[in-house]
């Protein structure tokens, strides 16, 4: 649409009732040529094709600023509104104008937001006709929208509110159930007090630029500006105990068969590691992936009369970078670069007789792919399949014949047959 390709229509401010206060007010504007002005900026309603008043200082004359040459302008200490070109969808939220589209239509369009909060995680706000929509960002990345649209079905009008899970599988810093973050409300007020909490779960220092009235408060045409800037304090910086997620994991195949009566046989199923254990960044989902098996046993056995005990011990290891990024609100896809170590040994001595060794020994390095399921918030099922290469050497000894050993190389494919289930563990 063609008004969203300037500024929106903002507000205009009162600054005090009795009208005593001045017309400008101490602020800057930063142009396209990414050149900051100090100035004094007269205290109006702008829109799309509108622009800045200002004074460079309070007995100067008045200058003008066309919108389309601003970047970004403020009031110090009371608001700030940036530029950005971005993916928009703006289906209007009155009946006559819904959309049949459960899903954003986007659109590329360069918007002035204003800025509701700014820390490590920042908070925007369009708004054109009374439609109000947030974005956000973090740090210096692109700005994104928090997608909140209703619109009409056969069975009436429905609401898409992505914008929840959004914040619950990207801005969990606290790790919060998503039962929480459906209880955020679409408004100023509800998401500017959770970037707060986020931003003071990150540790970062926080400009809140205050929380513009809801329309059953004031005029919807009218908006009095008491934005108010407040740092916070490093008394007020609370850190979580973690800002990790810890994953611990087990091959479930038998366990399964059990449970759910599946058909075959039900031999001893054999996976290179039982037990994998994750720790995950919350904001990112980078972090390190360790799996182990370890397995040690003995059996004895009678053949023509002589007795054979037979010992055995495997050993695996791995330990690599692991990256998890959430498909939706069930999967989650995972992908990870792993060195790997290994080896076992087994001797059988026969009474009376002979002694029989065989060993072996090897490392890897390669990639693993994977995928997990959310059954619950807490228990998750998976899989993955890797591809390594291995060198490997392995040695022999039969009574009254030397030692043989053999070294090998090659690139082995795992595929994805184990199943591990797998419990985010609590904090």
């Amino acid at each position: 649409m063609k008004y969203l390709s300037g500024i929106t229509a903002l507000i205009f401010y009162s600054l005090f009732a009795n009208a005593q206060s001045p017309l400008f007010e101490k602020g800057y504007f930063i142009d396209v040529n990414n050149i900051k002005t100090e100035c004094y900026i007269k205290i109006e309603e702008w829109n799309a094709v509108h622009r800045i008043n200002y004074r460079l200082s309070r007995k100067d004359s008045v200058s003008t600023k066309q919108i389309n040459e601003i970047r970004e302008f403020g009031l110090n200490d009371q608001f700030k509104y940036i530029r950005v070109k971005t993916n928009v969808d703006i289906s209007g939220d009155e009946v006559g104008l819904l959309s049949h589209e459960e899903g954003p239509e986007w659109q590329e369009e360069n918007l002035f937001l204003r800025a509701l909060v700014e820390g490590s995680i920042n908070l925007y706000l369009f708004e054109v006709k009374g439609l109000k929509r947030y974005f956000f960002s973090e740090g210096s990345a692109a700005v994104e929208q928090l997608v909140f649209k209703k619109y009409r079905t056969t069975k009436g009008v429905q609401t898409n509110v992505t914008y929840q899970h959004t914040l619950f599988s990207r801005l969990n810093c606290m790790d919060s159930t998503e039962r929480y973050f459906k209880s955020i409300r679409y408004n100023a007020i509800d998401l500017t007090r959770l970037f707060e909490i986020i931003n003071k779960c990150e540790g970062a220092t926080t400009i809140v630029y205050g929380i513009p009235q809801e329309p059953d408060v004031i005029e919807t045409n009218r908006m009095q500006l008491t934005s108010v800037k407040r740092t916070i304090s490093p008394q007020d910086k609370k850190k979580p105990t973690t800002l990790s997620n810890h994953y611990l994991g087990i091959v479930a195949n038998q366990l399964l068969r059990q449970l759910f009566n599946f058909g075959g046989n039900n031999n001893s199923f054999s996976a290179p590691y039982l037990l994998q254990y994750a720790i995950n960044a919350k904001k990112n989902g980078k972090g390190v992936n360790i799996g182990l098996t370890y397995d040690k046993n003995s059996f004895t056995d009678v053949s023509n009369g002589a007795t054979r005990k037979t010992n055995n011990r495997i050993i695996a290891f791995r330990i690599g970078y692991d990256r998890k990024v959430d498909w939706g609100k069930r999967w989650i896809g995972i992908y990870g670069f792993d060195l790997l170590q290994d080896g076992s040994k087994s001797k059988t001595v026969s009474t009376p007789g002979f002694t029989i060794e065989t060993s072996s020994k090897g490392w890897g390095i390669g990639q693993r792919f994977g995928i997990l399921f959310r059954v619950s918030e807490k228990i998750l099922l998976g899989t993955d399949a890797a591809y390594y290469f291995k060198v490997s050497k392995s040695s022999q000894h039969f009574p009254d014949q030397s030692r043989s050993t053999q070294k090998s190389t090659n690139f082995n494919l795992s595929l994805p047959v184990a199943l591990f289930l797998t419990i985010k563990l609590k904090e």
